[in-house]
């Protein structure tokens, strides 16, 4: 039994890989398989396709968090969250809010739900539930058709879990931490496959953004934790295989868009009323909308189609758009109308993040842009050298499956 060590890499671009700020990885990338270029389904759901092989609109999984009222770990809270929300507007300090909502969400933890309230409208939550988390990975509810999860334990053997990452998590653990942890699983000969997540790219491409200088320096401590990594873990299953995955790229900040206060600014133009006519959910790339009235469909989303702001720094996703994209037509899950901005443009303020939060880098834009392409290297016994230029990130899925059978 040849165990699969799959290292989730979070948002390393497919360029950031050069002989002189990653050796390590490069080194890989040129003695083992390389698929230079990852591109991943636009959305925020990468594990849901690198796990399964599916496309949003196959799987259903778009956007980390949807519209399930009936489902929402918050449903019956109502009352309490208009209260919270009053709150909430009772000051105008920053922290004030913040601890409000970590109150909030270490009482949904301790009664075992992991959604907690980011910065999603108080009043709004129990609309909302997440969609590939919602369900543990490892839970034979969380996806509709095999996952490498279920395959390795069909074959009897055991999947390393408690390295890798999922919003509705419990899980604190540093990068480092989770490296160590893996190592000492590995000892474990039962299971096969080893699931990994590292942050760091991610974490520094959104705060110092990808054209940094001093991405070079965190990504070349990244290269170092995983050559350790690498090390430490052979000595103890020196069979293994190894799949690092970018599993998308990022792109630099430009501009900030605030939708949020237009979709407003027309709603009041409009007569219409945010909760009773219309509600919104603002992603960090997407102005998603859903409509409560006739009202509301019939002049809120034309007045949207022609917003100058919105027009000029991104698009409605239409049906068609949607369809060539592979990603879920006329979901009411992800919303009635969703407006994508285009790659450098902001949504600013969003729901995920703290309002005086630094961000100079994101990802979740048209995936057609070379900058939002994540990389992949298998390396190991048995894996000879090989180029690809190009391989969707759900593919990820297939390479892997071949590497867990082929002993």
């Amino acid at each position: 039994m040849t165990p699969l060590v799959l290292l989730l890499l979070d948002a390393c671009r497919w360029d950031y890989i050069d002989p002189e700020t990653t050796p390590f990885l490069w080194k890989q990338a040129e003695t083992g398989r390389h698929y230079r270029r990852v591109i991943p389904s636009p959305g925020f759901c990468e594990r849901t396709e690198m796990l399964t092989g599916m496309s949003p609109a196959e799987s259903g999984f778009f956007t980390a968090i949807g519209h399930n009222p009936e489902q929402s770990p918050y449903s019956g809270l109502k009352p309490l969250l208009s209260v919270l929300h009053g709150l909430e507007k009772l000051s105008t300090s920053a922290l004030w809010r913040k601890v409000l909502r970590r109150i909030l969400r270490q009482s949904m933890r301790r009664k075992g739900h992991g959604f907690g309230p980011y910065y999603i409208p108080l009043r709004l939550l129990d609309k909302f539930c997440l969609t590939e988390d919602y369900y543990d990975h490892r839970d034979p509810r969380a996806f509709a058709v095999p996952s490498l999860l279920s395959l390795v334990a069909e074959d009897g053997f055991r999947t390393h879990y408690d390295s890798f990452t999922a919003l509705g998590m419990f899980n604190t653990k540093s990068d480092e931490e989770r490296l160590d942890l893996a190592v000492k699983a590995a000892v474990c000969p039962t299971t096969k496959l080893f699931l990994v997540y590292h942050s760091a790219p991610d974490a520094f491409g959104h705060e110092l953004g990808p054209d940094h200088a001093g991405m070079k320096t965190a990504l070349a401590r990244v290269d170092d934790q995983i050559r350790r990594f690498h090390e430490d873990f052979l000595a103890r299953r020196p069979d293994a295989r190894f799949m690092i995955v970018g599993d998308h790229g990022m792109s630099q900040v430009h501009e900030r868009v605030d939708a949020g206060a237009e979709v407003v600014r027309i709603a009041n133009e409009l007569g219409l009323r945010v909760g009773k006519d219309f509600f919104f959910f603002l992603d960090s790339t997407m102005l998603r909308v859903w409509f409560e009235t006739p009202d509301a469909r019939s002049k809120l989303a034309p007045a949207i189609f022609e917003s100058h702001v919105l027009a000029s720094r991104g698009r409605v996703l239409t049906s068609q758009l949607a369809e060539s994209l592979h990603v879920p037509v006329a979901d009411r899950t992800y919303g009635d109308l969703i407006w994508w901005a285009d790659r450098g443009v902001l949504v600013w303020p969003d729901f995920f993040h703290s309002p005086d939060a630094h961000i100079s880098g994101m990802h979740g834009y048209d995936p057609s842009h070379a900058d939002s392409h994540g990389t992949c290297i298998a390396f190991g016994p048995g894996i000879s050298a090989r180029q690809v230029e190009t391989l969707e990130l759900r593919g990820v899925f297939e390479v892997a499956r071949e590497l867990l059978i082929d002993e």
